[in-house]
């Protein structure tokens, strides 16, 4: 019996020793999480960057899902002393910097109050799982059971968020999310502590750190969409500051600005301006246009009168040889003398010759 009860007392005691030491490293963990998420959003140009390529934070985030797998898959890992301690040390610190994208998005106020909040909500669920006499390692198939039916109505209050627009359907999503991970922190925290079905080795305080450690990941992962909001509705001059200024770089609340008096006075003095120069042009050009059509057309007219003369001659002087003896057709074609010279006068120019009845006769 005193065996048993010696036995018993070392067992005890190994617990609380294992217990004891999963809980320091998790809360070294955190506090080392914290100060390099402080540090994000207190430098701006490495928020900056950060932001500029978060696609970093996503591969380094990967990486220590991958890293976190093996280590708990490969059990050879965890017992080799060195090499277990820089697999751990290395999936936290992938963990923290893949969470730097996100950390750069707040402020660091927000940032501690709800790192502080997540860290309580951890911890408190801790005490409860280990206080708690239901034992969840045996009975493991209700609380899978109960995740997934939060896991159904986080689906569709995410989908109600992204599609529908509606509000605070997040919130119900990340409520939902949390209960979920806080069971599991109370499943593994029964493990932890021992005395229940199923427990963890003492051996493996690393692994144990790095689950705990990954549950206030997940947490902490949920807080983060409400402390941008909290951000963004705080300081909203921080987004519209450059909406404030315009083209002569002088604010809208500005009293030295004479904004009203000089944008309306010189509008009529411009367009004076503007009118004035378009009237001179306008007679020059008058002048100039009328000259070349008077001059050109008259070369044209008389050589197109002068062509046609020649040939009316031609055409009337060959019948009048035959018919002088006739004294009927001669007058008639005196008519028509008289009134081919009248239009020769009138269209001759004083330069050319005009033929008479005498040098009709003479060349007859």
């Amino acid at each position: 019996m005193q065996e048993r009860r010696q036995r018993l007392r070392a067992y005890r005691k190994s617990r609380r020793k294992f217990s004891a030491i999963v809980y320091a490293i998790t809360t070294v963990w955190m506090l080392l999480a914290l100060l390099q998420w402080l540090g994000v959003c207190l430098v701006i140009d490495l928020s900056v960057t950060l932001n500029k390529y978060y696609w970093i934070s996503l591969i380094f985030f990967i990486c220590a899902m991958i890293l976190f797998t093996m280590f708990i898959f490969i059990e050879r890992l965890r017992f080799v002393l060195g090499l277990n301690w820089l697999l751990c040390m290395l999936i936290v610190e992938f963990l923290i910097i893949g969470l730097f994208a996100l950390s750069a998005q707040t402020d660091w106020k927000n940032l501690l109050a709800w790192f502080f909040v997540c860290v309580l909500f951890t911890y408190l669920f801790i005490l409860i799982g280990s206080v708690l006499p239901q034992d969840l390692t045996l009975n493991v198939v209700i609380l899978f059971v109960v995740a997934f039916l939060f896991l159904s109505i986080t689906v569709f209050m995410s989908m109600m968020h992204k599609i529908m627009d509606v509000p605070y359907s997040f919130y119900a999503y990340m409520i939902l999310i949390g209960l979920i991970v806080l069971m599991f922190v109370m499943y593994h925290a029964q493990t932890i502590n021992g005395g229940r079905f199923a427990e963890m080795r003492i051996q493996d305080y690393l692994l144990a750190s790095l689950i705990l450690f990954n549950d206030f990941i997940i947490l902490y992962m949920l807080t983060i969409y409400p402390q941008v909001l909290n951000k963004t509705e705080s300081s909203p001059t921080t987004t519209t500051a450059a909406y404030y200024y315009d083209d002569n770089g002088y604010e809208d609340d500005d009293i030295d600005e004479p904004a009203a008096p000089v944008s309306s006075t010189p509008e009529p003095t411009t367009r004076r301006k503007t009118r004035r120069p378009k009237t001179t042009p306008r007679s020059t050009p008058s002048k100039t246009r009328k000259t070349p059509k008077v001059t050109k057309p008259r070369t044209t007219r008389t050589s197109k009168i002068t062509k046609p003369r020649t040939t009316r001659t031609s055409k009337i002087t060959k019948p009048r040889t035959t018919p002088r003896s006739k004294p009927t057709k001669t007058k008639k074609t005196t008519k028509l003398r008289t009134t081919s010279t009248k239009a020769t006068k009138k269209t001759t120019p004083p330069n050319e010759t005009t033929t008479t009845d005498d040098d009709w006769a003479n060349w007859g």
